[in-house]
């Protein structure tokens, strides 16, 4: 009996031995746990979040041209590794300025606003966004001297980052030249050239139509019938290129705003017995697949483009601005290039591999400048 109890004191002991054991080992893993944990914490604390960007695009998701911004930005931001989120207005920019009213009345402004003034909406929507501490980018069509004064001199913000904008006046000067040589109509009295541009609100549209304006003018070899505006729309230029080719027999240059233009006047063109690139000649802007081809089998005979790139551009902008950098307030850079088949550009806007551009060598160099061009 004595040694029955010895052995249940022995057997409760080495219970009892083992149980504390654990729990030392246990508490022990806690207490690493907890340690590593605390270290984590404290570490995504110091770390920098990054920013979020809201890129407000006034184009259609179908469009060609503001699916190219769309990819390029897209590669940026996924390089540079910052939050983009992209909202389309669908050619409407009453919905643009619908989207930031929604962001300010739901408290979801992003740190960083990327806002293009298509139809002059801009105004509209800075308006709404006075006292509010957002970042702001103008993209591609900018405001006025005296609009950014009064827009960007809120204390409580809304703060300009920069404006870029590609050279519009340069591209409509040497697409409209280049097209001029392209085509030699045979005609008695001087050829008549048609320029389509987009619309009379955009300032972009209004600096590629004049620069063609001048180059016509100073060519000389060539007679201005008329300005028409097509709002940037392949339908529309149809429409009134038929009119206008059924009235004017000497008509033989049609200068367009953008390729969806340029394809509507070709096809009415087509329509009346023309043949694009031999008795009739356009040219275009823009680098969609269809555009590219067109221009590669002649029946483009000049065209423009790589100013897609403008918003993976603001991308490194807003990568510069939120290490520190000190950005320049306007920014303007040629960004268009004449499009030429059998180039190495020519073939690097067909394949469309932007993951192999390294986009951080694009960042502001030792002197706070800026280069935005691929060859």
């Amino acid at each position: 009996m004595i040694n029955l109890q010895f052995n249940l004191l022995s057997i409760s002991l080495w219970i009892q031995s083992v149980i504390k054991r654990k729990k030392i080992r246990i508490l022990t893993r806690l207490s690493t746990l907890l340690f590593l944990t605390t270290t984590l914490l404290s570490a995504s604390s110091l770390a920098k979040p990054q920013p979020d960007v809201l890129f407000i695009n006034p184009g259609q998701t179908s469009e060609s041209f503001w699916h190219d911004v769309d990819l390029f930005m897209q590669e940026a931001a996924k390089q540079l590794d910052l939050n983009l989120i992209t909202y389309h207005a669908e050619r409407n920019p009453y919905l643009m300025i619908k989207k930031v009213k929604q962001l300010i009345d739901d408290e979801q402004l992003p740190e960083y606003l990327v806002l293009v003034n298509e139809d002059n909406a801009a105004m509209r929507m800075l308006y709404l966004l006075q006292g509010k501490p957002v970042k702001v980018v103008m993209l591609l069509n900018d405001l006025k001297k005296q609009d950014k004064a009064r827009f960007f001199n809120h204390p409580g913000g809304p703060f300009l980052v920069a404006s870029l904008t590609p050279d519009n006046h340069m591209v409509g000067y040497e697409t409209a030249e280049k097209l001029i040589e392209k085509g030699i109509a045979n005609t008695e009295h001087p050829a008549q050239i048609l320029i389509i541009s987009g619309n009379k609100n955009t300032p972009a549209s209004n600096q590629r139509e004049l620069g063609a304006r001048q180059s016509i003018v100073l060519n000389g070899k060539t007679e201005l019938l008329q300005v028409v505006y097509a709002n940037w729309n392949e339908q529309t230029a149809y429409d009134k290129t038929k009119l206008l080719l059924q009235r004017h027999s000497r008509l033989c240059y049609i200068w367009t705003a953008n390729d969806s233009m340029a394809f509507g006047a070709m096809r009415a063109a087509t329509e009346l017995g023309k043949q694009p690139g031999k008795d009739i000649f356009f040219s275009a802007v823009n680098t969609s697949a269809a555009v590219l081809n067109a221009r590669s089998t002649g029946t483009i005979s000049s065209l423009g483009g790589g100013h897609f790139m403008a918003g993976g551009w603001a991308i490194v902008l807003i990568y510069d601005h939120a290490q520190g950098k000190t950005i320049p307030n306007k920014i303007e850079q040629p960004m268009f290039q004449l499009i030429e088949p059998d180039t190495p550009l020519f073939k690097a806007l067909e394949a469309k591999n932007w993951q192999n551009i390294n986009f951080k060598g694009f960042s502001q160099n030792k002197d706070g400048e800026y280069s935005f061009m691929i060859q």
